[in-house]
């Protein structure tokens, strides 16, 4: 009946400390806000504390339920045993809170204008420091309840074994884990856009396209080495699986060349810088559109309409690129041979002072407009050419609107005109030694040509 109730008891204690666990946290830590600014340290020592309190009741608790089922001195033993586990488990769980707190309660505005390196090796370190606590809880643990791994990996054949083993593949694990942090944070700070720096340079679609890739590849090659060589410790005989990687990689060599031939197609095309996501290419096989992503194989174009396209990079001979740099806008109009060229040449250069001066159309530009003059004469009047050097992609809106005003500017112009084109004339024969001239029919104007993306 004892034994009973006591269990009863316990219990009933242990379900209170629960229950009353998140009250009895908020009475620890409440106090004033002056000082909480005053006494940080001790304001942050109690917020822990008020987190882990009743850890050591339950604890305590659960080892008083042991002990009154069972008698005698191996009890009590395990009592002491339990209680310095329960000392054990707190403490390595406040030092492990405190390491947090340490390393991610920085400030915002120092985390922000820290070196990216610096931020990942202190994770890197935090990791490790949390690591080495677990590997000495562990041992400790062992320790307290008769059982040490030190001993073990000192004494025995076997222990000496798995200890070196796991050094190995632990200094095999931390070296490769170093590289890919420094790997990877150069490829993220790459990629990254300037956030401070006024002018600052903003990463190239070049760089946006090869160093995912990159980053992809190293992880693989990251991967596959650390599991080589783990592999070799842990006394696994890897020459043969390297032979046979070797032979089946020969094999799909052999049987798949297309497939060789589009990688190593689209390596040179990223690496040449051919051509970048968001540029609008014509490619030899007719595909023509923005280029939407790159894999290690295909390239795949949305067009005008909508429709996506992918394409093998095997497949592409030539490709057109009209997204570097600059464009031309370029113009050629016809008029008669009764329009005074000059006064067509006045009204070229007044539409071209009107686009530059347009507040949408001026960011398209990135020069005056270049007026060639008379650039040939046919039967159908006088060809008058002229050009705009524009932003890349737009040329398209610079030459509508061009064409646009130019014609209103005609229009309320007496002495200019546009050309007409007539038929040639075809002579039919009616009779013997007599040729009668057909009639052509009437004119149509000529119509300016109008630039298209397909």
């Amino acid at each position: 009946i004892a034994v009973f109730t006591g269990l009863i008891a316990s219990i009933i204690f242990g379900l209170l400390v629960i229950r009353l666990r998140r009250p009895v946290a908020h009475l620890i830590r409440n106090r004033s806000l002056s000082q909480r600014l005053k006494q940080p340290s001790l304001q942050e020592s109690l917020r822990i504390f008020s987190g882990l309190w009743y850890w050591p009741i339950v604890l305590m608790v659960l080892v008083s339920a042991i002990n009154l089922i069972g008698i005698g001195e191996d009890n009590q033993k395990a009592l002491r045993c339990a209680l310095f586990t329960t000392v054990l488990l707190i403490g390595t769980v406040f030092l492990s809170t405190v390491l947090q707190h340490l390393f991610r309660s920085r400030k915002a505005e120092t985390i922000k204008h820290s070196s990216a390196y610096k931020e990942r090796f202190l994770s890197l370190l935090h990791a490790l420091l949390r690591i080495v606590i677990a590997i000495a809880f562990i041992d400790i643990l062992g320790r307290i309840w008769g059982v040490s791994l030190l001993d073990f990996a000192q004494s025995s054949t076997v222990g000496r074994a798995i200890s070196n083993a796991l050094s190995s593949i632990g200094l095999i694990f931390l070296v490769t884990w170093l590289l890919w942090v420094v790997l990877d944070t150069a490829i993220q700070e790459a990629l990254k856009p300037p956030v401070s720096k006024r002018g600052a340079r903003q990463p190239s679609t070049r760089v946006k396209t090869i160093l995912p890739l990159l980053r992809n590849a190293i992880k693989i090659i990251l991967v596959v080495i650390c599991a080589i060589t783990t592999m070799a410790n842990l006394g696994i005989n890897v020459a043969p699986l390297l032979a046979g990687a070797g032979v089946v990689g020969l094999a799909i060599g052999f049987g798949s060349q297309q497939l060789v031939q589009d990688v190593i197609t689209g390596l040179f095309i990223i690496i040449e810088d051919t051509l970048s996501i968001g540029d609008w290419v014509v490619l030899d096989s007719g595909h023509a559109g923005t280029v939407e992503g790159l894999t290690i194989r295909t390239l795949r174009l949305r067009d005008g309409k909508g429709f996506v396209h992918s394409v093998p990079f095997g497949q592409i001979k030539a490709v057109t690129n009209q997204s570097r740099q600059f464009a031309f806008a370029f113009f050629s109009v016809q008029f008669t041979y009764d329009t005074d060229v000059e006064k067509a040449i006045e009204l070229i250069r007044e539409t071209g002072d009107s686009i530059r001066e347009d507040p949408f159309l001026k960011y398209n530009l990135q020069g005056p407009l270049d007026v060639f003059g008379v650039d040939k004469m046919d039967l159908n009047g006088v060809v008058l050419t002229a050009q705009f050097r524009t932003v890349s992609g737009g040329q398209y809106a610079v030459s509508r609107a061009f064409n646009q005003r130019l014609k209103k500017l005609v229009d309320n112009s007496p002495s200019v005109h546009f050309a007409q084109t007539y038929p040639q004339q075809v002579l039919l024969p009616q009779r013997q030694g007599e040729l009668v001239q057909e009639t052509p029919p009437e004119s149509s104007p000529v119509v300016l040509p109008q630039p298209s993306r397909t």
